[in-house]
């Protein structure tokens, strides 16, 4: 298939279906640092669509599962932190929707106090 195509169907899905959260990696109570994790994630019903996100993504992050839960049936997550998340969304970038690109620069200066510029995905350095 065509990279390209791939890479915009898999903005299209992370659009949907993604979702953004930065996290307490390590927290030192003696000094009150706190190191921040960035995690990127996709829950489905099936493996098969996020395998496909994945291999469009060049194999960066793992798909896992299945988990059981307790209120549906079998689910599978496609997972990616820290480093991986700025590898993912370089490719994505120039694909996603507005919206979206809105609302991860807003976890991240929500949680880290940053201000992000809009363009491109070079701050992602910085996370």
């Amino acid at each position: 298939m065509n990279k390209e195509i791939e890479l915009a169907w898999a903005a299209g899905f992370f659009d949907g279906e993604g979702c953004t959260s930065i996290q307490v990696a390590y927290y030192n109570p003696q000094t009150g640092t706190k190191s921040m994790q960035m995690h990127i994630s996709i829950t489905q019903n099936g493996r098969s669509t996020l395998d496909r996100f994945w291999n469009a993504v060049n194999k960066v992050g793992a798909v896992n599962g299945p988990y059981v839960r307790r209120t549906s049936s079998e689910v599978y997550t496609y997972r990616a932190t820290g480093p991986k998340v700025a590898q993912v969304m370089e490719q994505l970038w120039p694909y996603m929707s507005q919206p979206k690109k809105e609302q991860f620069i807003a976890v991240i200066t929500r949680k880290t106090g940053e201000t992000v510029p809009s363009q491109g995905a070079g701050f992602l350095i910085r996370v």
